[in-house]
């Protein structure tokens, strides 16, 4: 299953094998975030009228009116388990929702379990830890990334190193790290136990609206307002390289315009050529290599004009259009989770 919000309050279910609208949910006012739970059992709808929806996949009914944010409603996201919700707004509020303590058969919910403060303006982006429950990240326009002990209902540590309000947060599969983007162009990885991002990497031209990490988490993917998908080789950085017996432990590789600047029909020949599918065609011109320095802590300091997996990025959208948000398919089976 598929399922995307829209401005025009609506929630759609979609068959991704056929393309078939399922349903259509309606929510009452411009759908500003959505999500499944882990066994898509459940969908999660935030708005901008502040108000977070709950409905059963299978039947369609709406379980649960969540609302006790005073603004629009901007990350919403199921617990591992499918019991608590956590949303996110722009009064700077991230909240916590404990399903199982709902009396059954009440819809309307107007008391969250917890409300979390730190953010000192709006929240766009949160994550909760898949090894670890009690931990969840939020991200915020005040450029900080705040890491959550939700057993203490308090802060735990603050990310600081953006420039820019923070658009999209993710852990890798592990829980062992967070990704970040930002209105800032860049994308950084952290270590939760750290104060400070172990790299970065800058390649898009404007803000990174989405980041994304494979399951073996030998890379990462994000995706921004320049209209590019662009696929970052995360082997030897953040984890151990399976191959590292066979070749020397490599930092991600880049693919820059600046590679181009004596032939710009051959840049723009290759994108195209990107575009259209044929990536490995692609990924034949220039590559420019970064290196990575370990440093005394143990952590990666990286600065790579971009990187790849056979060619650094997708330019399939439209030049002025941008790329919002993507999710990767987590199996054959389950499909994927929201847009």
């Amino acid at each position: 299953f598929l399922i995307t919000g829209s401005m025009d309050a609506s929630v759609k279910l979609w068959d991704i094998r056929s393309g078939i609208e399922l349903a259509n949910l309606f929510v009452g006012s411009a759908c500003t975030c959505c999500a499944f739970d882990g066994d898509a059992q459940n969908i999660l709808a935030g708005t901008q009228n502040s108000t977070l929806h709950v409905f059963a996949t299978k039947t369609l009914a709406e379980r649960h009116i969540l609302y006790s944010h005073t603004l629009g409603i901007r990350a919403c996201v199921f617990s591992s388990d499918s019991t608590m919700v956590l949303s996110a707004g722009s009064d700077a509020k991230v909240m916590l929702w404990d399903l199982t303590r709902i009396p059954y058969g009440r819809k309307k919910v107007e008391e969250p379990h917890a409300v979390l403060d730190g953010h000192l303006q709006g929240v766009r982006a949160l994550a909760w830890n898949p090894r670890t429950a009690t931990q969840a990240v939020s991200g915020g326009d005040d450029c900080m990334l705040l890491i959550w002990d939700l057993a203490d209902e308090a802060v735990k540590r603050t990310l600081v190193g953006h420039k820019g309000p923070v658009l999209a947060v993710a852990y890798t599969p592990s829980g062992a790290y967070i990704l970040s983007s930002s209105q800032d162009s860049s994308v950084r990885v952290w270590d939760p136990f750290e104060t400070k991002s172990l790299f970065t990497f800058h390649a898009h031209s404007g803000p990174v609206y989405a980041v994304v990490v494979t399951v073996d988490e030998y890379r990462c993917i994000s995706a921004g307002a320049d209209s590019t998908i662009r696929t970052w080789d995360l082997r030897g950085l953040i984890r151990e390289d399976p191959e590292a017996d066979r070749k020397p432990q490599q930092a991600a590789e880049s693919l820059q315009i600046e590679d181009y600047e004596d032939d710009d029909e051959a840049y723009l020949s290759q994108m195209d050529q990107a575009s259209s599918g044929k990536m490995a065609q692609a990924a034949s011109g220039k590559m420019a290599h970064s290196s990575s320095r370990r440093m005394s802590q143990g952590s990666v300091d990286q600065s790579a004009s971009g990187s790849s997996l056979q060619g650094g990025s997708f330019k399939a959208h439209g030049a002025s259009s941008g790329v919002s948000s993507l999710s990767p398919i987590k199996n054959a089976g389950a499909g994927v989770s929201s847009f």
